[in-house]
């Protein structure tokens, strides 16, 4: 019986917090980032801790949270090097130095990594990495017909590519979950 009044109120405050659209933020550049990774429970995303502190969504769910958040969107890939150049990265710098590696990270207040979770659930790279989805400018079609969705990935300092970012690319109807951040519409 608690178990189901916590779960409920979870769900309810999650769904209180969307409609709201309260996050802590941070301004860079002009953009208002969230300075937290979302952590709104919908449906089919997954709770890392008991009180929901730490959500992966997959990419039909980072579409969902795009969709009912007004007043907020997805970063593009565009958002990110924006950040990223912000804080020292060079314009055509694909993957970044550990030092802009920390200064982002800094800037974001991206102090948790979580991993990712795959297709059977299971999460990997706990500790080490921390996953973001990017929304796409136009959705990139493969011959055979499956759409390919790009993806920031932050390196912690336990991971072998210590501090650095890089992109990541995924199949948009991949199970696998990742974190998510958002940046207020203008």
């Amino acid at each position: 019986m608690y178990f189901f009044v916590f779960i409920s109120l979870l769900l309810f405050t999650g769904a209180q917090r969307l409609k709201s659209g309260q996050f802590l933020t941070v301004t860079i550049d002009g953009v208002t980032w969230t300075a937290e990774d979302v952590h709104v429970p919908i449906p089919g995303s997954k709770c890392l801790d008991s009180t929901c502190q730490q959500v992966l969504y997959s990419w039909k769910e980072a579409k969902q949270l795009d969709e009912q958040l007004t007043g907020w969107r997805l970063p593009t890939w565009k958002d990110w090097r924006k950040v990223e150049r912000h804080c020292g990265a060079g314009l055509m710098e694909e993957y970044t130095s550990v030092s802009v590696g920390k200064e982002v990270k800094a800037a974001l207040n991206i102090a948790s990594f979580p991993g990712v979770t795959n297709s059977e659930g299971q999460r990997y790279k706990v500790g080490e990495e921390n996953v973001y989805w990017v929304k796409p400018a136009t959705e990139v079609v493969e011959a055979d017909g499956t759409v390919q969705i790009l993806l920031k990935n932050f390196y912690g300092p336990k991971s072998e590519k210590k501090d650095q970012i890089w992109p990541f690319i995924t199949d948009a109807e991949s199970d696998l979950k990742c974190s998510v951040r958002l940046i207020k519409e203008e």
